[in-house]
Protein backbone atom coordinates (compact mmCIF):
# COMPACT_ATOMS: atom_id res chain seq x y z
CA UNK A 1 0.00 0.00 0.00
CA UNK A 2 0.63 3.67 -0.12
CA UNK A 3 1.24 5.45 3.30
CA UNK A 4 -0.99 8.84 3.17
CA UNK A 5 0.44 11.58 6.10
CA UNK A 6 -1.67 14.44 6.76
CA UNK A 7 0.88 16.80 7.57
CA UNK A 8 0.42 20.30 8.60
CA UNK A 9 3.71 23.20 8.30
CA UNK A 10 5.69 21.47 10.55
CA UNK A 11 5.01 18.39 11.97
CA UNK A 12 2.28 15.06 11.12
CA UNK A 13 -0.84 15.31 12.78
CA UNK A 14 -2.87 12.28 11.07
CA UNK A 15 -1.74 9.41 8.75
CA UNK A 16 -3.94 6.36 6.71
CA UNK A 17 -3.13 3.63 4.85
CA UNK A 18 -4.07 3.30 1.36
CA UNK A 19 -4.70 -0.24 0.58
CA UNK A 20 -3.77 -3.03 -1.79
CA UNK A 21 -4.79 -2.36 -5.12
CA UNK A 22 -5.79 -5.45 -6.36
CA UNK A 23 -5.16 -4.11 -9.80
CA UNK A 24 -4.42 -5.28 -13.30
CA UNK A 25 -3.05 -2.63 -15.94
CA UNK A 26 -4.69 -3.97 -19.51
CA UNK A 27 -2.25 -1.04 -20.91
CA UNK A 28 -4.20 -1.52 -24.00
CA UNK A 29 -5.75 0.95 -26.93
CA UNK A 30 -9.38 0.36 -27.26
CA UNK A 31 -11.68 2.62 -29.15
CA UNK A 32 -14.56 5.15 -28.09
CA UNK A 33 -16.91 3.12 -30.37
CA UNK A 34 -16.47 0.06 -28.96
CA UNK A 35 -17.86 1.29 -25.59
CA UNK A 36 -14.91 0.15 -23.21
CA UNK A 37 -11.74 1.32 -22.12
CA UNK A 38 -8.30 0.33 -20.52
CA UNK A 39 -6.85 1.01 -17.74
CA UNK A 40 -7.01 -0.52 -13.87
CA UNK A 41 -9.16 -3.22 -12.41
CA UNK A 42 -9.44 -2.20 -8.84
CA UNK A 43 -10.75 -5.03 -6.71
CA UNK A 44 -13.01 -4.37 -3.69
CA UNK A 45 -10.05 -3.41 -0.69
CA UNK A 46 -9.58 -0.13 -2.76
CA UNK A 47 -8.31 2.47 -0.25
CA UNK A 48 -8.34 1.44 3.45
CA UNK A 49 -6.81 1.89 6.53
CA UNK A 50 -4.75 -0.97 7.02
CA UNK A 51 -1.41 -1.13 5.81
CA UNK A 52 -0.64 -4.45 3.59
CA UNK A 53 2.34 -5.67 1.68
CA UNK A 54 2.94 -6.87 -1.74
CA UNK A 55 4.08 -5.15 -5.43
CA UNK A 56 2.29 -2.73 -7.44
CA UNK A 57 3.14 -2.65 -11.32
CA UNK A 58 2.70 -0.33 -13.77
CA UNK A 59 3.28 0.28 -17.37
CA UNK A 60 0.80 2.96 -19.31
CA UNK A 61 0.25 3.30 -23.03
CA UNK A 62 3.12 6.01 -24.51
CA UNK A 63 -0.37 8.48 -25.62
CA UNK A 64 -1.31 8.90 -21.73
CA UNK A 65 -1.90 12.59 -21.15
CA UNK A 66 -4.18 13.68 -23.82
CA UNK A 67 -5.64 16.04 -21.39
CA UNK A 68 -2.72 17.41 -19.65
CA UNK A 69 -3.37 20.88 -21.37
CA UNK A 70 -0.80 23.21 -22.42
CA UNK A 71 2.86 23.13 -20.35
CA UNK A 72 2.92 26.76 -19.65
CA UNK A 73 -0.63 28.60 -19.27
CA UNK A 74 -1.17 31.84 -20.98
CA UNK A 75 0.53 31.70 -24.12
CA UNK A 76 -2.85 30.48 -25.72
CA UNK A 77 -5.79 31.98 -27.18
CA UNK A 78 -8.13 29.48 -25.22
CA UNK A 79 -8.26 25.65 -24.38
CA UNK A 80 -4.83 25.67 -22.41
CA UNK A 81 -6.27 24.31 -18.88
CA UNK A 82 -6.32 20.87 -18.23
CA UNK A 83 -9.30 18.96 -18.76
CA UNK A 84 -11.45 16.28 -17.09
CA UNK A 85 -8.80 13.35 -16.53
CA UNK A 86 -10.89 10.49 -16.52
CA UNK A 87 -9.58 9.30 -19.89
CA UNK A 88 -6.16 9.18 -18.58
CA UNK A 89 -7.11 8.07 -15.09
CA UNK A 90 -8.61 4.71 -17.10
CA UNK A 91 -4.98 4.31 -18.46
CA UNK A 92 -2.75 5.09 -15.49
CA UNK A 93 -2.60 3.35 -11.73
CA UNK A 94 -4.82 5.05 -9.34
CA UNK A 95 -5.35 4.99 -5.90
CA UNK A 96 -8.73 6.72 -4.49
CA UNK A 97 -10.18 7.34 -1.08
CA UNK A 98 -13.27 6.56 -0.14
CA UNK A 99 -15.82 9.68 -0.48
CA UNK A 100 -14.89 12.41 2.07
CA UNK A 101 -17.00 12.88 4.83
CA UNK A 102 -15.80 16.13 5.89
CA UNK A 103 -14.03 19.16 3.02
CA UNK A 104 -10.28 18.78 2.85
CA UNK A 105 -8.26 21.42 2.70
CA UNK A 106 -4.58 21.42 1.34
CA UNK A 107 -2.36 24.27 1.09
CA UNK A 108 1.34 23.30 0.28
CA UNK A 109 3.42 20.67 -2.02
CA UNK A 110 2.44 17.07 -1.82
CA UNK A 111 5.51 14.36 -1.47
CA UNK A 112 5.64 11.05 -2.97
CA UNK A 113 8.17 8.99 -1.90
CA UNK A 114 8.87 5.40 -4.03
CA UNK A 115 10.83 2.65 -3.62
CA UNK A 116 11.06 0.95 -7.38
CA UNK A 117 12.57 -1.26 -9.63
CA UNK A 118 12.17 -0.82 -13.43
CA UNK A 119 13.06 -3.54 -16.49
CA UNK A 120 14.81 -0.51 -18.58
CA UNK A 121 17.72 1.49 -18.10
CA UNK A 122 15.82 4.48 -18.72
CA UNK A 123 12.54 5.20 -17.06
CA UNK A 124 10.23 8.06 -15.67
CA UNK A 125 6.92 8.48 -13.48
CA UNK A 126 4.51 10.74 -13.69
CA UNK A 127 2.38 11.56 -10.13
CA UNK A 128 -1.11 13.76 -10.58
CA UNK A 129 -3.08 14.13 -7.85
CA UNK A 130 -6.87 14.83 -8.64
CA UNK A 131 -9.95 16.13 -7.32
CA UNK A 132 -12.80 13.58 -8.46
CA UNK A 133 -16.59 14.77 -8.20
CA UNK A 134 -19.16 12.18 -7.40
CA UNK A 135 -20.68 12.77 -10.95
CA UNK A 136 -16.96 10.98 -11.70
CA UNK A 137 -15.12 14.34 -13.22
CA UNK A 138 -11.66 14.12 -12.60
CA UNK A 139 -9.94 17.42 -12.01
CA UNK A 140 -6.13 17.70 -12.23
CA UNK A 141 -5.29 19.52 -9.16
CA UNK A 142 -1.50 18.96 -8.70
CA UNK A 143 1.13 16.83 -10.63
CA UNK A 144 5.06 16.23 -11.19
CA UNK A 145 6.96 13.65 -13.48
CA UNK A 146 10.49 12.54 -12.44
CA UNK A 147 12.65 11.09 -14.69
CA UNK A 148 13.47 8.19 -12.89
CA UNK A 149 17.41 8.18 -13.42
CA UNK A 150 17.50 11.22 -11.54
CA UNK A 151 16.44 9.17 -8.46
CA UNK A 152 19.40 10.43 -6.39
CA UNK A 153 20.03 13.81 -7.95
CA UNK A 154 19.45 15.83 -10.82
CA UNK A 155 23.27 16.91 -10.80
CA UNK A 156 23.97 13.05 -10.59
CA UNK A 157 21.85 11.02 -13.01
CA UNK A 158 22.90 7.49 -14.04
CA UNK A 159 21.18 4.66 -15.99
CA UNK A 160 19.04 2.09 -13.82
CA UNK A 161 19.59 -1.72 -13.52
CA UNK A 162 16.73 -3.37 -14.13
CA UNK A 163 15.94 -5.54 -11.23
CA UNK A 164 17.38 -3.41 -8.75
CA UNK A 165 15.26 -1.58 -5.90
CA UNK A 166 15.68 2.33 -5.58
CA UNK A 167 14.24 4.97 -3.91
CA UNK A 168 13.25 8.54 -4.75
CA UNK A 169 11.22 11.42 -3.55
CA UNK A 170 8.50 13.98 -6.11
CA UNK A 171 7.54 17.13 -4.72
CA UNK A 172 4.13 17.71 -6.67
CA UNK A 173 3.28 21.10 -7.31
CA UNK A 174 2.04 23.81 -4.76
CA UNK A 175 -1.72 23.61 -4.13
CA UNK A 176 -4.22 25.52 -2.79
CA UNK A 177 -7.18 23.83 -3.19
CA UNK A 178 -10.65 22.32 -1.38
CA UNK A 179 -11.80 19.31 -1.62
CA UNK A 180 -15.98 19.06 -1.05
CA UNK A 181 -17.55 16.40 1.17
CA UNK A 182 -18.29 13.31 -1.13
CA UNK A 183 -15.49 14.04 -3.75
CA UNK A 184 -12.85 11.76 -3.56
CA UNK A 185 -8.63 12.02 -4.01
CA UNK A 186 -7.22 10.21 -6.35
CA UNK A 187 -3.43 9.63 -7.00
CA UNK A 188 -2.57 8.74 -10.63
CA UNK A 189 0.55 6.95 -11.68
CA UNK A 190 1.44 6.68 -15.11
CA UNK A 191 4.98 6.08 -16.99
CA UNK A 192 4.58 8.50 -19.51
CA UNK A 193 2.67 11.72 -19.77
CA UNK A 194 2.64 12.75 -23.52
CA UNK A 195 3.14 15.48 -24.93
CA UNK A 196 4.77 17.31 -21.90
CA UNK A 197 6.92 14.68 -21.28
CA UNK A 198 8.83 13.22 -24.15
CA UNK A 199 8.38 9.51 -23.43
CA UNK A 200 11.62 6.74 -22.95
CA UNK A 201 12.88 4.99 -25.82
CA UNK A 202 11.18 2.09 -25.13
CA UNK A 203 7.89 0.81 -23.34
CA UNK A 204 9.09 0.74 -19.65
CA UNK A 205 7.25 -1.02 -16.28
CA UNK A 206 8.11 0.10 -12.63
CA UNK A 207 7.39 -1.94 -9.95
CA UNK A 208 6.25 -0.19 -6.24
CA UNK A 209 7.57 -1.70 -3.00
CA UNK A 210 4.29 -0.91 -1.36
CA UNK A 211 5.25 -1.02 1.86
CA UNK A 212 7.47 1.68 1.31
CA UNK A 213 5.87 4.03 -0.59
CA UNK A 214 4.53 6.95 1.18
CA UNK A 215 2.24 9.94 -0.31
CA UNK A 216 2.37 13.03 2.49
CA UNK A 217 -0.43 15.56 2.25
CA UNK A 218 -0.04 19.64 3.54
CA UNK A 219 -3.51 19.52 5.11
CA UNK A 220 -4.71 23.01 6.39
CA UNK A 221 -6.44 22.52 9.55
CA UNK A 222 -9.99 24.55 10.38
CA UNK A 223 -8.49 26.04 13.09
CA UNK A 224 -5.28 27.26 10.74
CA UNK A 225 -7.05 30.12 9.87
CA UNK A 226 -4.26 32.32 9.91
CA UNK A 227 -4.49 35.70 7.52
CA UNK A 228 -8.00 35.50 6.13
CA UNK A 229 -7.92 39.08 5.04
CA UNK A 230 -9.38 39.16 1.77
CA UNK A 231 -6.98 40.53 -0.94
CA UNK A 232 -7.73 44.27 -2.10
CA UNK A 233 -8.83 45.26 -5.40
CA UNK A 234 -6.59 45.16 -8.17
CA UNK A 235 -4.59 47.73 -9.21
CA UNK A 236 -6.43 49.96 -12.52
CA UNK A 237 -4.06 50.29 -15.55
CA UNK A 238 -4.91 51.97 -19.09
CA UNK A 239 -6.28 49.61 -21.05
CA UNK A 240 -3.61 49.68 -24.78
CA UNK A 241 -6.25 51.01 -27.30
CA UNK A 242 -5.87 49.39 -30.74
CA UNK A 243 -8.48 48.83 -33.46
CA UNK A 244 -8.94 45.02 -34.26
CA UNK A 245 -8.13 43.89 -37.79
CA UNK A 246 -8.92 39.99 -37.03
CA UNK A 247 -10.79 38.74 -34.14
CA UNK A 248 -8.90 35.80 -31.99
CA UNK A 249 -9.50 32.29 -32.09
CA UNK A 250 -8.45 28.68 -30.61
CA UNK A 251 -9.17 25.33 -31.48
CA UNK A 252 -8.01 21.73 -30.48
CA UNK A 253 -8.80 18.78 -32.37
CA UNK A 254 -7.39 15.09 -31.60
CA UNK A 255 -7.90 11.98 -33.76
CA UNK A 256 -6.53 8.40 -34.28
CA UNK A 257 -4.54 7.36 -37.53
CA UNK A 258 -5.60 4.43 -39.65
CA UNK A 259 -2.61 2.87 -38.07
CA UNK A 260 -3.34 3.49 -34.18
CA UNK A 261 -1.25 6.73 -34.09
CA UNK A 262 -2.74 9.38 -31.58
CA UNK A 263 -2.61 13.02 -33.13
CA UNK A 264 -3.42 15.95 -30.94
CA UNK A 265 -3.47 19.35 -33.61
CA UNK A 266 -4.00 22.67 -31.77
CA UNK A 267 -4.51 26.43 -33.74
CA UNK A 268 -4.32 29.43 -32.07
CA UNK A 269 -4.97 32.74 -33.65
CA UNK A 270 -3.52 35.98 -31.78
CA UNK A 271 -5.49 38.14 -34.76
CA UNK A 272 -4.58 41.28 -35.94
CA UNK A 273 -4.61 44.75 -34.48
CA UNK A 274 -3.81 48.39 -35.46
CA UNK A 275 -2.05 50.83 -33.47
CA UNK A 276 -4.28 53.96 -33.51
CA UNK A 277 -1.42 56.18 -32.36
CA UNK A 278 1.24 55.39 -35.19
CA UNK A 279 -1.06 52.46 -37.52
CA UNK A 280 1.73 49.69 -36.66
CA UNK A 281 -0.67 46.44 -37.94
CA UNK A 282 0.61 43.01 -36.21
CA UNK A 283 -0.75 39.07 -36.30
CA UNK A 284 0.21 36.36 -35.38
CA UNK A 285 -1.02 32.43 -35.42
CA UNK A 286 0.39 29.04 -34.86
CA UNK A 287 -0.14 25.44 -35.58
CA UNK A 288 1.35 22.76 -33.17
CA UNK A 289 1.23 19.53 -33.93
CA UNK A 290 1.88 15.89 -31.32
CA UNK A 291 1.54 12.16 -32.40
CA UNK A 292 2.36 8.99 -30.92
CA UNK A 293 1.46 5.26 -31.23
CA UNK A 294 0.86 3.74 -27.79
CA UNK A 295 2.76 1.27 -28.19
CA UNK A 296 6.11 2.84 -30.12
CA UNK A 297 7.58 5.22 -27.80
CA UNK A 298 9.99 6.27 -30.90
CA UNK A 299 7.18 7.42 -32.90
CA UNK A 300 6.82 10.96 -31.02
CA UNK A 301 7.19 13.85 -33.10
CA UNK A 302 6.45 17.67 -32.80
CA UNK A 303 5.95 19.97 -34.91
CA UNK A 304 5.22 23.84 -34.80
CA UNK A 305 4.32 26.07 -37.84
CA UNK A 306 3.83 29.82 -36.63
CA UNK A 307 3.21 33.33 -38.34
CA UNK A 308 4.10 37.02 -38.20
CA UNK A 309 3.03 39.89 -39.92
CA UNK A 310 3.91 43.36 -39.33
CA UNK A 311 3.13 46.69 -41.57
CA UNK A 312 2.41 50.03 -41.86
CA UNK A 313 0.51 51.32 -45.23
CA UNK A 314 2.61 49.85 -48.17
CA UNK A 315 5.26 48.57 -45.93
CA UNK A 316 4.48 45.26 -45.08
CA UNK A 317 6.61 42.08 -43.64
CA UNK A 318 5.77 38.61 -42.59
CA UNK A 319 7.91 35.87 -40.81
CA UNK A 320 7.12 32.25 -40.92
CA UNK A 321 9.03 29.80 -39.15
CA UNK A 322 8.83 25.81 -39.09
CA UNK A 323 10.45 23.58 -36.33
CA UNK A 324 9.90 19.49 -36.18
CA UNK A 325 11.59 17.39 -33.62
CA UNK A 326 11.95 13.37 -33.54
CA UNK A 327 13.45 11.06 -32.61
CA UNK A 328 15.20 7.34 -32.26
CA UNK A 329 16.49 4.95 -29.77
CA UNK A 330 20.10 7.33 -29.30
CA UNK A 331 19.44 10.60 -30.50
CA UNK A 332 16.73 13.49 -31.00
CA UNK A 333 16.95 14.93 -34.53
CA UNK A 334 15.65 19.05 -34.36
CA UNK A 335 14.67 20.73 -37.65
CA UNK A 336 14.09 24.35 -37.91
CA UNK A 337 13.29 26.87 -41.18
CA UNK A 338 12.28 30.51 -41.56
CA UNK A 339 11.48 32.35 -44.47
CA UNK A 340 10.67 36.31 -44.44
CA UNK A 341 9.05 38.20 -46.82
CA UNK A 342 8.15 41.92 -47.71
CA UNK A 343 5.95 43.68 -50.00
CA UNK A 344 2.76 42.93 -51.32
CA UNK A 345 4.29 39.98 -53.50
CA UNK A 346 6.20 38.38 -50.55
CA UNK A 347 9.20 38.68 -52.00
CA UNK A 348 12.04 36.45 -50.24
CA UNK A 349 14.56 38.64 -48.02
CA UNK A 350 15.90 35.97 -45.66
CA UNK A 351 15.21 31.88 -45.81
CA UNK A 352 17.51 29.55 -43.73
CA UNK A 353 17.52 25.71 -42.03
CA UNK A 354 19.10 24.58 -39.14
CA UNK A 355 19.61 20.76 -38.28
CA UNK A 356 20.50 19.46 -34.77
CA UNK A 357 20.90 15.88 -33.64
CA UNK A 358 21.42 15.78 -29.89
CA UNK A 359 22.24 12.42 -27.84
CA UNK A 360 19.37 11.12 -25.55
CA UNK A 361 21.95 10.54 -22.92
CA UNK A 362 19.09 9.68 -19.64
CA UNK A 363 16.27 10.48 -21.61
Amino acid sequence: PLVVAMRTASRLNSSLYLGAMSCLLHCEYRSKEAGTKSGQDQGADGLTSTAQSGKTHVQTPAHVGQQSGYFCAGMRVDNELPGDQTPDDDLSLCFDTTPLSDALELLGRPVLKISFRVDQPTAQLMARLCDVSPEGVSQRISYRPLNLTHYASHETPEFLVPGQVYEAEIELNELSHRLRPGHILRLGLSTSYWPILWPAPQPTGVTLVNENCSLSLPVRRATDTGDTTHPGAANDFPTLQSEVLRDTASRVEQSQETDGTIVLETFDDYGKSRDPGHGLESGSHVSLRYAIHPDDPLSASYASQWNFTYGRGDWQVEIDTETSMTCDARNFYLHRKLRATEGALKSEVLVKEWSRTISRGFL
